[in-house]
């Protein structure tokens, strides 16, 4: 009796603790492949990573939220129309030197990617200073703070 008793224990924790549908409501928050595409991309061989810590004085009544919401949603969103093949995040530090730091890590598919408009010393190629003309957030991040930045690209092994 008692292995009786253990057994349909055993049965229903299986059951309560395995694979289910969702409820009507968690199906509606489900992504789909339609709806919802990574954000990051996939890191392989010979991808080139900028990691870029952003010195900055904020402008009168500027937040750093309101720097970070710049930087997410206009800073990098028209950079990566105008310079196809980079994708950027902003980051911001957490531990060791550079807590509540910013920085930018930027994303090439290829160091050809980065070579193609920005110079080893950073400078912008001339096909970098065109993308660069298209781009209408420059003037107004330098009216949010003033920059300055370290950086290193690092190229994925």
């Amino acid at each position: 009796m008692k292995k009786m008793i253990f057994i349909a224990t055993m049965i229903m924790l299986a059951a309560a603790c395995g694979p289910r549908q969702p409820t009507e409501q968690e199906a509606e928050q489900l992504p789909t492949p339609e709806t919802e595409q990574p954000t990051v991309p996939v890191l392989r061989t010979g991808n080139l990573l900028g990691l870029h810590t952003v010195y900055y004085e904020l402008a009168p009544g500027v937040t750093t939220d309101q720097l970070i919401d710049f930087g997410k949603n206009k800073y990098f969103p028209e950079a990566e129309k105008h310079f196809p093949g980079l994708k950027g995040y902003v980051i911001k530090g957490r531990t060791g030197e550079c807590v509540d730091c910013l920085g930018h890590l930027i994303f090439f598919e290829s160091t050809g990617i980065r070579d193609q408009y920005w110079k080893a010393d950073g400078g912008f190629t001339d096909p970098g200073m065109e993308a660069r003309g298209k781009v209408s957030f420059w003037d107004e991040s330098y009216e949010l703070a003033k920059w300055s930045t370290s950086s290193t690209d690092w190229l994925i092994q």
